[in-house]
């Protein structure tokens, strides 16, 4: 496992270095406020299923994998573990950043639940996609998730902010903030789980 994580890291090291870079010096030169570090690294982490798929596909580094004594299973894992992994850290660190430099306040811990239950529940729906259609899903679902991200996920809000959100804030003041907590958490949990078992299945058909 280690080994595969490593070969992942490998894979997107330059990738993470350029974003790393690119933040400070956009920062430095003031493009970006501090508190919208957050969504950015919510949106680079979005990217990180596709950029590592693209590596591995434009190398054809799966069918050297597939040539030596490894597991099927732990190949996917790998790839959840990874992506879970740096998602975690850049959304983190990018809160950490913007907590550092501000008053801290209850929005944070909520900001930083969203962001990665958020991402979260886009890795355990990428994977299973992207093995059962291949390639092609990379292509088309990177167009999909940044009309998603920058098109319908505003206009969405913004209806909901027009609409009083129809309601769902009353609900959700109804109930104890642990109650949310527990349930996101829950509910992200067993997609994820769902989603490793159900990659490794596709994957374990696949012929190399």
């Amino acid at each position: 496992m280690k080994s595969l994580l490593y070969k992942d890291f490998l894979a997107l090291r330059t990738f993470l270095l350029f974003f790393l870079a690119s933040v400070i010096f956009l920062l430095l030169i003031g493009f970006i406020k501090i508190n919208e570090l957050l969504p950015a690294a919510a949106i680079v982490a979005m990217t990180i299923p596709f950029q590592l798929i693209s590596v591995e596909e434009k190398n054809n580094s799966h069918i050297f994998v597939n040539s030596l004594p490894v597991d099927r299973n732990a190949v996917v894992g790998a790839k959840y573990l990874f992506t879970l992994l740096v998602s975690t850290l850049l959304i983190g660190a990018a809160k950490m950043v913007n907590v550092f430099f501000s008053l801290p306040s209850e929005r944070d811990f909520w900001d930083l639940l969203i962001a990665f239950v958020g991402i979260w529940g886009f890795t355990a729906v990428f994977y299973p996609l992207y093995y059962w259609l291949g390639p092609v899903f990379v292509k088309i679902g990177l167009f999909v998730t940044f009309i998603v991200a920058f098109g319908v996920a505003p206009m969405l809000y913004n209806m909901g902010v027009k609409n009083n959100f129809w309601g769902l804030l009353e609900v959700f003041e109804s109930y104890p903030s642990l109650f949310w907590v527990i349930v996101l958490l829950a509910f992200t949990g067993i997609m994820l789980f769902l989603s490793l078992l159900l990659s490794s299945w596709l994957y374990r058909r696949k012929d190399f």
